[in-house]
């Protein structure tokens, strides 16, 4: 590069016998094969002892030699050419490379670094009234980005609305669609899925209107997204498939990886596991490559689910942990909001409740301060759950009704299910038998209604301890309990409740009544279960 810029003065100098006389005065010194000099202090005192005229020159020399030089690389040197065509006097340019190094940045999911680049971009640009606006609205949308990946719903809300107003004002189709689609992030985000749904689709009519195949690939993977937190299983599959056609043709291995992970979400509740976490593991791999922490991290803590729903607690805290690192590297809130009520459930799971209700409570802390409904909604359920198992009632059945009252106002059905289930102990533990089965019997009806098998299983162990009256009773406890431990798609910490309840049956049964029991759950069906837990 120098050697280039020096060939571009109006005297060049001896390009040897200057680095010579430079080493010889300790100004410069070798480092394999750079130079450098020898002092930071040194290398300022003489650039500001260059005159402001010809410092611009030599800064603008220097920029169109590493461009000259890099040619199509040289974005990988975006900090540097900012630096020197900002010092050049040419702020739009400076820009343009801080748009390359933001873009850089958010690629690798350092999104407080971006927006802080962004930021400095947009200050150059501000008594700049000829920024194109291509530019100023891409440092926009990439500050909006970043700040709904660190949770700032607020700031990325104020910058897609001025990108929704500037398109409906410029009438740029294509801005106001990708704006759209930033507005249903940030309901998304806040858990607001009505609103984030409606949003998205309107995003995709958009880019359907434009013939923008990447556009509705990724409004399509949004949709499919909702739809899975709604439990609109085979919709959102529909949505992603569509999505993954759309990010096949245009060859985003970045949308590949995201449309995968949310597919595997989708095959793990539906009863389908292992095909899950082969597709969460495609996904890591493409993520790996990418240096993309933020789906990595999603990932890695889909994979512990996994392993929570097998009963490997200990292997589900691994790579939650794992997972709580990155997303506290990145400083995304919502993700570690998610973290901490994994690792709160696996501490319940280990009867570890101080833990428990520390993590819990953060978690709680975090959803409260950036407006996520469904956080709050997930620790207050999970919250419930460790005051339950203290014997702390009220508080339980406090914490269980916040939850529930989100969950119905966000519709979050699995939610509202777990809830039930969860009152229902909480009443059965009070000594309200009816009341119990009252609750057990909500949590059926809407664990039904959207294929909830896990949730269905769940009731079925806890509505067996109520079955406490005659040896019959017992008997077709017995048979509830074994058609459940037996069953594929529950979950592993009530499998092991279920295992040690029959083990208790079988001391205090008569081993005639004990048989009976396990030779009618040959016979049972999760249909016919769920008619019996419904009566």
């Amino acid at each position: 590069v120098l050697r280039l810029v020096n060939s571009r003065l109006a005297q060049p100098a001896d390009f040897e016998d200057w680095l010579l006389h430079a080493g010889n005065a300790a100004v410069l010194e070798a480092q394999g094969f750079r130079w450098r000099f020898t002092h930071d202090r040194l290398r300022k005192a003489l650039v500001d002892a260059i005159p402001e005229d010809e410092r611009r020159q030599l800064n603008r020399l220097l920029a169109g030699a590493v461009e000259a030089i890099y040619g199509a690389q040289s974005s990988e040197h975006a900090a540097a050419l900012a630096r020197h065509w900002e010092a050049a006097g040419e702020p739009v340019r400076a820009a343009d490379y801080l748009r390359r190094a933001a873009a850089a940045s958010l690629a690798t999911s350092a999104y407080r670094e971006a927006i802080t680049i962004v930021e400095r971009a947009l200050a150059l640009l501000a008594d700049h009234p000829a920024t194109p606006q291509d530019l100023l609205a891409g440092l926009i949308g990439m500050r909006a980005r970043a700040s709904i990946n660190v949770s700032d719903y607020e700031a990325a809300q104020r910058d897609y609305q001025r990108l929704h107003d500037v398109g409906a004002m410029t009438d740029n189709a294509q801005l106001t669609a990708e704006a759209v689609r930033g507005l249903g992030r940030v309901a998304e985000g806040k858990g607001e899925y009505p609103t984030a749904l409606e949003r998205y689709r309107d995003a995709l009519e958009r880019f359907r209107t434009l013939a923008d195949k990447a556009g509705q690939a990724a409004a399509l993977q949004a949709i499919g997204g909702v739809l899975y937190r709604q439990n609109a299983y085979d919709e959102a599959l529909q949505h992603l498939n569509e999505s993954l056609s759309y990010y096949d043709e245009t060859g985003s291995k970045l949308g590949t990886a995201d449309v995968l992970r949310s597919m595997g979400s989708v095959l793990h509740a539906t009863g389908q596991p292992e095909q899950g976490i082969q597709h969460w593991r495609r996904a890591s791999i493409i993520y790996r490559k990418l240096g993309n922490r933020h789906g990595l991290a999603t990932c890695l803590n889909n994979i512990g689910l996994a392993a929570e729903m097998r009963g490997d607690h200990e292997e589900a805290k691994g790579y939650y942990e794992q997972a709580l690192a990155l997303k506290r590297e990145i400083g995304n809130l919502r993700s570690i909001g998610v973290s901490l009520n994994n690792l709160g459930v696996v501490a319940i799971n280990l009867e570890q409740y101080d833990e428990a209700s520390r993590l819990l409570q953060e978690a709680i802390d975090i959803a409260h301060a950036i407006g996520d409904q469904q956080g709050v909604a997930d620790a207050f359920n999970n919250l419930g759950l460790v005051e339950l198992y203290r014997g702390s009632y009220q508080d339980a059945e406090r914490s269980l009704l916040q939850s529930r009252a989100i969950c119905e106002a966000i519709g979050d059905r699995w939610g509202i299910a777990l809830t039930h289930l969860n009152l229902g102990k909480v009443r059965r533990d009070q000594g309200h038998p009816d009341d119990a089965r009252a609750e057990f019997a909500q949590a059926v009806a809407v664990a039904q209604a959207i294929n909830l098998t896990a949730v269905l299983l769940q009731v079925t162990v806890e509505m067996a301890t109520l079955l406490t009256g005659s040896d019959d009773d017992r008997a077709q406890a017995v048979a509830l309990l074994t058609f459940a431990v037996n069953h594929e798609r529950i979950p592993g910490a009530e499998r092991d409740r279920a295992a040690s309840l029959l083990d208790d049956l079988k001391r205090v049964l008569p081993a005639e009544a004990y048989q009976q029991g396990r030779e009618h759950a040959a016979g049972l069906t999760l249909e016919s279960v769920v008619e019996r837990l419904r009566r």
